[in-house]
This record gives structure tokens, C-alpha cells and sequence, in this order.
């Protein structure tokens, strides 16, 4: 092609390039005109996703809250329990969450004392005095003996729970269980994780009654996806307990193993 016809070829074009600009001059035209009904549309759309994200967080937060203020000036509990012992998934231990099962007496003393009197399926003790645990198997007369700071089991976990439970937040990261709370109808479900992460503690799963805002029941879980669980009955706060709770003197006859 020519330089001539390239010329013409052009200017052939300019009508439809013409054409084309007007176009886009009129679609920002439109557009702008309509930037306040999508902006508002936008903002509309917005608002309400985070309304309803931020109000169930306030709601959940909330809920917390009130927990934690029923929780103030307590300095013991007394509790009848209901333990199970849930193994990890898949690990083919069905029968040792039948052999979990146990029933007793959870007595709780800030900052550091608690006592697990279990009654069935067999007699067995589990306390501290906040420097020592004492393990006692009445049936075999045996008698466990452990340094609180060593001891790995149940009791350091929960000693620590319980002794943060009108300040959570500030040991825990705090977040609700999908769906379960609203499924139960009379509970509150959350999932406690460490902020500090521990070596005998992955998680603690709580719940909390809708009504009264005590603590209902609680799972210690561990890293290797067992889980023991408490549910609590018969609340009664700040007891007074006897002199010596928290205390073991060993039995004529009883065998001690110091660990």
C-alpha cells in the first residue's frame, strides 16, 4: 500500500474512530452520573456485611464479658464433676473413654490449689497444696508424689484456667465454637488457645450457661488430640473449705512413690 492510499485508508477510519470516542465520552458520562447510586449501593452492600460480622463478634465478646464479671471476687469453687476421657481420633482406643468415665468433687482454691475426689467407678485422689501433687489410688494403696512444676497431667492445666477465669483474655485467645451455641439452646461454647503455647496444652473448649454465666463444663486438650472433659453440676462459690484440703497425710499401709 501506498503512502497515498495509506492517507485515504486513514481517513476512511476517522469516522468510525470518531464514533468510537463519542461513545466513551458518553459511557463516563453515564458512569459519572452514576457514581453516587453505586457508591451508595457499595457502601450499602458493605455495612450490612460488617453489621452482621461485627455485631455477632460484640454479641460473642459480650457474652464473655459477663462471664468474666460474674467470675469477680471468686476465690473457690466447689463442684460435682462428671469426667470423660475422649481419646485422639483414630488412634482405636474406643474403650478407654469408657474406662475414662469417672464421677467425684472438684474443690478449688486460688491461685494454685485444687482437689479432684473421685468416687466412681473406684475411689481415687488427685490434689495439690500448690508445691505438690499427690496421686492417691486407694484400691492398690498406692501413693503418687510429683513437684507441681513438673507435673504434666490434668492439674497444671486446669489450676491455670481456673485461676485466669474473671481475666481470660488475657491468657487466652478467645473464640466461639461454630454453630454449637446456638445448637445446644442452653450454653455458650468457646475455644480457649494459649496466647502463650504450652507443652501439656493445646486448647481448652468451654461452655457457659446462658442463664446464670457459670461455667458449666470445660475440656483440657492436649497436642496429641486427647481430650479430657469436666461437666460441672452443683456449683457453689467461694466455700470455705477445713485447714488441710489441699493437704495429704499418707495412710498406715500405703505405699509412696516419689517422682
Amino acid at each position: 500500500m501506498g503512502v497515498q492510499s495509506f492517507l485515504i485508508f486513514l481517513d476512511s477510519r476517522s469516522p468510525i474512530k470518531a464514533f468510537e470516542d463519542k461513545l466513551r465520552e458518553n459511557d463516563v458520562k453515564r458512569i459519572k452520573s452514576h457514581l453516587p447510586t453505586y457508591s451508595l449501593i457499595l457502601f450499602f452492600c458493605f455495612y450490612l456485611i460488617a453489621w452482621k460480622t461485627v455485631g455477632l463478634v460484640w454479641a460473642k465478646d459480650d457474652t464473655i464479658l459477663k462471664f468474666q464479671e460474674r467470675q469477680q471476687g471468686l476465690k473457690s469453687i466447689q463442684a460435682r464433676y462428671e469426667r470423660e476421657i475422649v481419646p485422639q481420633a483414630g488412634s482405636g482406643e474406643g474403650s478407654s473413654w469408657e474406662r475414662g468415665k469417672a464421677q467425684g468433687t472438684l474443690l478449688f482454691q486460688k491461685p494454685d490449689r485444687i482437689s479432684l475426689q473421685q468416687s466412681k467407678p473406684h475411689r481415687e485422689s488427685l490434689l495439690t497444696n500448690g508445691e505438690t501433687v499427690w496421686w492417691v489410688q486407694y484400691e492398690e494403696k498406692i501413693v503418687h508424689t510429683y513437684p507441681l512444676k513438673n507435673f504434666l497431667g490434668q492439674v497444671k492445666p486446669i489450676l491455670e484456667f481456673l485461676s485466669v477465669i474473671a481475666k481470660l483474655q488475657t491468657s487466652y485467645q478467645v473464640a466461639s465454637t461454630p454453630g454449637d451455641s446456638s445448637a445446644s439452646g442452653t450454653q455458650y461454647a468457646y475455644i480457649l488457645t494459649p496466647r502463650t503455647p504450652r507443652q501439656e496444652l493445646k486448647r481448652i473448649n468451654i461452655k457457659i450457661d446462658k442463664e446464670t454465666y457459670l461455667l458449666s463444663e470445660f475440656g483440657i486438650e492436649s497436642f496429641l488430640g486427647e481430650v479430657t472433659r469436666f461437666k460441672l453440676s452443683q456449683i457453689e462459690e467461694n466455700p470455705e473449705f477445713p485447714k488441710g484440703t489441699f493437704e495429704f497425710k499418707i495412710p498406715k499401709g500405703f505405699t509412696v512413690q516419689n517422682n
